[in-house]
């Protein structure tokens, strides 16, 4: 029997791979037919990388594994061999139409391979030509989505969508699809010319910006030049001015030394003179009379009426306010040795100063010399008298006030709500420009003017972003279409249009003349507004999604930049790189604030998913505190007097809350919102804390759909009033008791829309709210 089994004749070799390998569906390079599967020997040995599909009495009975395996003889049929290898198809040449009507042929490379061999054996007839009839069909279809120019850029993206469809239909077959490969893009000729046509003009176009540049560069060495040598000429005839300067101030010292000699001289023999008889005769008839009287011939001013004390209290630019009094009386403890311990002894001391008799038991020394010393220090570590630390110690920390009520009310009836803009900006003028559809009107702090600086409307062109220059005079406006505009507030004029970004433009940063703008395109570009619009500083891409939050830091050294693929990425000047890239967030990244108290401090805010307000210390690129705040984070600011900072937030729990830096603690929550707070801007003298909107029980009585309202930093000072903040309400009811309640109140409200301006008197409310200072 064992001879039986072991005989070639019956026993397939192990070598005879194409016996072995006929029954396979996936042909040879040199046989494409389908040809006949190995033949039940009892004792059949797979080879490695194959499946044998096996029937038993014409129904599937097992799947052979590689090695040794046993049959039963004419029961058992080996009826499909599968190939568990990789293969590679050719996909035929075929043509197909772009979405812009450009026909393009392409032919590409399919690889697969099969993971469930009993599929691919029962679940299609020719896997093969399957296969290859899907491929053509999805390249067709997903080329019909795409323009020309999109194909060759994004050939990747296309390579994988083909292989998502393939895989999809593929998978009742038991065969996956592992990449799709394109070899081969030919395109018309008139199409071809054209681009041609286009890449020459392209490297023209360089070639004269070169030539360009060249020629400013050797101006530019011209003028430097001409600089230099100017500069040496005014310093040659500066030092000839000191040298003959020096010579005529030695000429007059010289004058003045023997001027000086002449009357020394003259005194010396006049002093003389003066000890002779006749003259003691003339000068001194007391003594030639017989008579002693005490005479001085010095000149020593008197001190009587000199009572420091007395002064210090009557001195001019003395204030009665709670503050300077406390500091005069440190002052008077610490310099004239008073013992003031309370404001009480400060009133009365200024009383007796001011009744006292200036002269009364006063001696006309110039110095004193008293005995004794003062009175010990309690701790070694203050350096003041116990009675200015008694003093200091009466007096309680004050009390934050935050008015319930907003100073302003602006209707801004067509603000997108859409978390990802950046809508409004404060000027260092005092000037609030906000976007409002497709226009942008700027209101005047100072004087209350309402002014539409510009109207998109004829292109029905949604603004996206504004964003004040530092000096306050230009603005930067983004768009939904893709480019900047940068507009001068004061003569309402467009200076330039910025382009080259080919979606719309969520957020705008100004380091100087320095704009970079974040666009949905995934690119941050820097361009300096003095140079042509095509010319481009620097264009950074490290972000897969859109680009929704930018932040210089205060030194403008470094740009932080957030965007809707949770990175948070930090760049530098002198690198196309970001130095960090921050993932922890698990949310879109749009709140961004540096602090202006530690250098290299970031705080970031994450969106719905992630609710996380972190902090980053870019020098060394670490994480250095974070919190969960509950609720979506949409902006942050940080306080400019302070180590504080607000946090808007939006859905989950709609509020307002006040940090404590490093120690994180809650100073203020304000909560009670029906909507989510889009947006916060501070004003350029604005408070410790900048809070972007109060209680909306406080507000439910004025607020009106899509309002925003400003608080001013002082309630008690209309007139030099700052706006701390702006927020924004969405979809809040407006009952008629507003009209009835906005008789009670007093103050200005106006009201900002695309049509008219409207102007309404409120009445001051002059509640507030205290909150301790912890």
């Amino acid at each position: 029997m064992s001879r039986f089994l072991l005989n070639k004749r019956f026993v397939p070799s192990l070598f005879q791979q194409d016996f072995l390998l006929a029954g396979s569906w996936i042909p040879s390079q040199s046989r494409r037919g389908k040809a006949s599967t190995p033949i039940n020997m009892c004792v059949m040995f797979v080879p490695q990388q194959e499946a044998w599909v096996v029937e038993r009495m014409g129904r599937f009975h097992r799947i052979l594994d590689p090695g040794l395996n046993i049959l039963v003889p004419v029961a058992d049929k080996i009826k499909y061999v599968q190939s568990l290898k990789e293969i590679a198809i050719d996909v035929p040449k075929q043509s197909a139409i772009t979405s812009d009507n450009v026909t393009l042929s392409i032919d590409g490379v399919l690889y697969l391979r099969i993971i469930d061999p009993y599929k691919a054996s029962y679940g299609v007839e020719d896997p093969e030509f399957a296969i290859t009839q899907l491929a053509q069909t999805t390249m067709r279809s997903e080329l019909g989505k795409m323009s020309m120019d999109k194909v060759f850029r994004e050939r990747e993206s296309l390579n994988v969508s083909i292989v998502d469809s393939i895989n999809k239909a593929s998978e009742a077959w038991g065969i996956a699809c592992l990449r799709y490969e394109i070899r081969d893009i030919r395109l018309p000729t008139r199409v071809h010319e054209a681009m041609q046509m286009q890449v020459e003009a392209e490297r023209r176009k360089r070639a004269a910006i070169l030539e360009s540049e060249g020629v400013r560069e050797a101006e530019i060495n011209i003028a430097e030049g001409k600089r230099k040598s100017r500069i040496l000429a005014s310093e040659a005839e500066r030092q000839e001015h000191i040298n003959k300067a020096s010579g005529e101030a030695a000429a007059i010292i010289a004058v003045a030394d023997a001027r000086a000699r002449s009357l020394l001289a003259i005194a010396k023999s006049l002093s003389h003179l003066m000890f002779q008889s006749e003259y003691q005769q003339r000068l001194l008839p007391g003594v030639a009379g017989g008579k002693r009287e005490d005479l001085d011939l010095r000149c020593i001013p008197t001190r009587a009426g000199n009572h420091w004390n007395r002064n210090f209290v009557n001195a001019p630019g003395n204030s009665s306010v709670c503050e300077s009094s406390v500091y005069s009386c440190l002052l008077r403890n610490e310099f004239l040795d008073e013992n003031i311990t309370s404001l009480e002894n400060c009133e009365e001391s200024v009383q007796v100063h001011g009744q006292t008799d200036d002269f009364r038991n006063r001696h006309n020394r110039i110095f004193g010399f008293a005995s004794g010393s003062s009175p010990p220090v309690r701790t070694p570590f203050v350096n003041i008298s116990e009675s200015s630390q008694r003093l200091l110690s009466i007096f309680k920390r004050p009390v934050r006030r935050l008015p319930r009520r907003p100073y302003k009310i602006l209707d801004a009836p067509e603000l997108q709500d859409d978390f990802y803009l950046n809508l409004i900006d404060w000027s260092s003028k005092n000037t609030l420009a906000v976007g409002l559809g497709c226009s942008v009107y700027l209101w005047s702090a100072v004087s209350g003017q309402v002014t539409r600086l510009c109207d998109f409307n004829n292109e029905d062109n949604l603004i996206t972003a504004v964003s004040w220059h530092g000096e306050g005079r230009h603005v930067a406006i983004g768009t939904q279409s893709g480019y900047v505009t940068i507009w001068d507030a004061e003569s309402q004029k467009q200076m330039s249009r910025l382009d080259e970004h080919s979606a719309r433009v969520t957020a705008l940063a100004w380091c100087g003349n320095q704009l970079a703008s974040g666009s949905r395109d995934r690119s941050i570009l820097q361009r300096d507004v003095r140079n042509p619009p095509t010319h481009i500083t620097r264009c950074l891409r490290g972000h897969k999604l859109e680009v929704c939050g930018l932040q210089w830091s205060p030194s403008n050294r470094y740009l932080a930049s957030g965007g809707s693929d949770n990175r948070l990425l930090v760049w530098t000047d002198d690198r196309p790189e970001p130095i960090y890239a921050f993932d922890e967030h698990k949310a879109v990244v749009k709140a961004l604030g540096w602090s202006p108290h530690k250098s290299g401090l970031l705080a970031s805010g994450g969106g719905s998913a992630d609710r996380c307000l972190r902090f980053w210390n870019v020098l060394t690129g670490k994480l250095v505190k974070c919190i969960n705040t509950g609720a979506q984070i949409s902006n942050l600011a940080w306080a400019r007097d302070s180590r504080e900072l607000v946090t808007t937030h939006g859905h989950a729990q709609p509020q307002v809350i006040a940090w404590r830096y490093p120690s994180l603690k809650q100073v203020a929550r304000l909560s009670g919102h029906t909507q989510r707070v889009l947006h916060l801007s501070d004003g350029q003298n604005a408070a410790s804390l900048t809070l972007a909107e109060q209680y909306i029980g406080a507000f439910k009585k004025l607020a009106k759909t899509n309002n925003t309202m400003i608080l001013p930093s002082n309630p008690g000072d209309v007139n030099g009033f700052v706006a701390q903040a702006l927020a924004v309400y969405n979809h809040v009811s407006h009952s008629n008791q507003a009209t009835k309640s906005s008789e009670n109140v007093k103050g200005v409200g106006a009201c900002l829309n695309a049509k008219s301006v409207e102007y309404k008197e409120l009445q001051e409310d002059k509640s507030s709210v205290k909150m301790n200072i912890e």
